[in-house]
């Protein structure tokens, strides 16, 4: 008997079992965890698209009605997100833990918001006492009718106008044939004469200005809109 203990002892045979076996369980355990993270991302990814559309969808429509008061409009919108975003999800076969939608009006502006979080089951990574993968995500999107910016210019059309801009404008406006005199409007036809002759009328600079402030505008803002008086 103690013979035969001591050959047990001292026998090699079975170690490759022995080790495999003892490595098999954790082994098990982190390839399905590795398997189970990439089914949590593939799900996150998807609910995060879902989340997406949603608040799309929800901008898209709040849209169609700009005049609509914006207390009405936030109400509606958060609606049509929570909506669209909890049908696409049961449509797929998901599941979330809370769905949240929120909106806001900036001016013009509809912003909506979806919010969301879930857990996704951990069918191997139990082995490691991983149970389920917590994800979250939000979506935000927003649109609506453009927000013009008006622009009035309040232009003197008196005769006054038709005086050389500057001193030197009015001397050579005096020297030119068929003006010679400092103004322009006061006879048909010299105001092509005096700017023929190279003078500057206080009609020319104003026009200039105008055409400079609508210039700078239409580079800056997406949506003008002026008027002259």
């Amino acid at each position: 008997m103690l013979a035969s203990l001591r050959h047990f002892a001292r026998s090699r045979s079975g170690n490759v079992g022995i080790i495999f076996g003892l490595s098999l369980v954790p082994a098990v355990g982190i390839i399905g965890a590795a398997v189970d993270y990439t089914r949590a991302s593939q799900i996150h990814a998807a609910l995060d698209d879902i989340a997406d559309s949603a608040a799309l969808a929800a901008v898209a429509k709040g849209s169609i009605n700009p005049n609509q008061l914006a207390l009405q409009q936030i109400i509606t919108a958060r609606a049509l997100a929570k909506k669209a975003f909890d049908t696409e999800v049961t449509k797929r076969g998901l599941s979330v833990t809370s769905s949240s939608a929120s909106a806001v009006n900036l001016t013009g502006a509809l912003q909506v918001k979806v919010n969301y979080t879930a857990n996704v089951p951990a069918y191997f990574g139990k082995f490691l006492g991983k149970t389920a993968y917590a994800v979250a995500g939000s979506a935000t999107a927003e649109g609506g009718t453009p927000r013009f910016i008006d622009i009035y210019f309040l232009v003197d059309s008196s005769t006054s106008m038709g005086v050389g801009a500057t001193l030197a404008d009015q001397i050579r406006m005096s020297n030119i044939p068929g003006v010679n005199c400092m103004v322009a409007c006061h006879q048909d036809g010299t105001d092509a004469l005096a700017r023929a002759g190279g003078a500057n009328l206080r009609f020319d600079v104003i026009q200039s200005a105008i055409k400079q402030v609508v210039a700078q505008a239409q580079s800056t803002i997406a949506t003008t809109r002026a008027a002259i008086r």
